[in-house]
């Protein structure tokens, strides 16, 4: 590779961070709605889990158990947490 070469390829790299830069906000806002949708659903989720339970005829403490659990699987934070995304952080 000669040096002329080298130095273009040095500045196209060097003008990507610069060209990603305008697109970060519009992805944090994405990333942000869709955590919301997310957890809207996964709450509406809960809450019929929750009725099926009673509907079937379980105590009240069998019920609270498995809607925990029920809970606990779709947490991200949990997720986050467990690869590392996080560092300890909450």
């Amino acid at each position: 590779m000669s040096r002329n070469e080298s130095e273009r390829s040095s500045r196209t790299r060097s003008r990507v961070p610069l060209e990603i830069l305008p697109s970060i906000p519009s992805l944090i806002v994405r990333g942000g709605v869709a955590y919301l949708k997310f957890k809207n659903v996964r709450r509406k989720g809960v809450k019929n889990f929750r009725k099926q339970l009673k509907k079937s005829g379980m105590t009240k403490d069998q019920i609270e158990e498995l809607t925990k659990q029920y809970e606990d699987v779709g947490r991200v934070r949990s997720y986050l947490d467990e690869f590392g995304f996080l560092g300890g952080i909450f």
